[in-house]
């Protein structure tokens, strides 16, 4: 459903106003056709992360690897939201890359590394920020559309209907993505809208100010959240009460926009 929302006028302007950036996908040309459809000319890639991921078969990406794509992805949105606008797209999808050999990666650890220490051999890769169809001016006033960035990728007050929100959405979606990186699985595959706020409650908690160790020693509550416990009360959802945190398995099939 997100798809229909997007406006090739839009994410031309986008496009034009947010300046060159290492992790941006460059726009070479636009043009109108007589049918007056609009095309892009961006640079060419060799496919996306998910591709890479799903391409590992089960194989850990380097620590350095994760570490490379993790300061690429935040680099190119960072520019984005300097430049005044957020995405509302974010997904492995839309993050393009190119691999240009191999590199040695020294392994990422807290403190020092110890001598003779064995490096880890992995692809180098360009990740470069793509797809602005549904870009918008952080100044823009809500409200907002409702069905943005995918499902799985979606932030819990979009999934709760809210129609003001800004550039964190972004930061919750970049934040699903690098955890499908490491883990090389979606950590919220939800199946619907309901089910997606169930699973990030089953590994976040639910949100609460009880939060904290219960008498068992279990992790309880997600965690003050008054604005979305208002979210869900407007539109009849109660959040399920989780006492402790686990990682869901399994490598469901993608899903739609919506």
């Amino acid at each position: 459903m997100a798809d229909d929302l997007r406006n090739p006028s839009n994410e031309l302007q986008s496009l034009r106003k947010i300046s060159s950036h290492p992790n941006i996908i460059p726009l070479y040309d636009a043009f109108l056709q007589p049918s007056k459809e609009l095309y892009f000319v961006f640079e060419c890639m060799e496919g996306n992360l998910y591709q890479l991921t799903k391409s590992r078969k089960g194989r850990p990406m380097a620590g350095g690897l994760v570490a490379s794509i993790f300061h690429q992805t935040l680099s190119g949105l960072a520019h984005i939201h300097d430049s005044g606008y957020f995405h509302r797209d974010m997904k492995p999808e839309n993050l393009l890359v190119t691999t240009i050999g191999l590199q040695d990666y020294t392994p990422v650890r807290d403190g020092p590394i110890p001598p003779g220490t064995r490096l880890e051999t992995d692809v180098v890769v360009i990740l470069k920020i793509a797809d602005f169809g549904l870009a918008i001016e952080i100044s823009a006033q809500p409200p907002f559309e409702e069905y943005v960035s995918t499902r799985w990728y979606r932030a819990p007050e979009v999934l709760l209907r809210s129609r003001d929100y800004g550039p964190a959405v972004d930061i919750w979606a970049m934040g699903t993505i690098m955890a499908e990186v490491i883990n090389l699985k979606p950590i919220f595959p939800g199946q619907s809208e309901v089910d997606q706020v169930y699973r990030i409650c089953a590994v976040l908690g639910n949100p609460s100010r009880e939060y904290g160790l219960d008498e068992r020693g279990k992790l309880r509550g997600g965690g003050d959240w008054d604005r979305g416990i208002k979210l869900a009360h407007n539109v009849g959802f109660g959040f399920p009460k989780v006492r402790h945190i686990f990682v869901l398995t399994g490598s469901p099939a993608r899903p739609p926009s919506s």
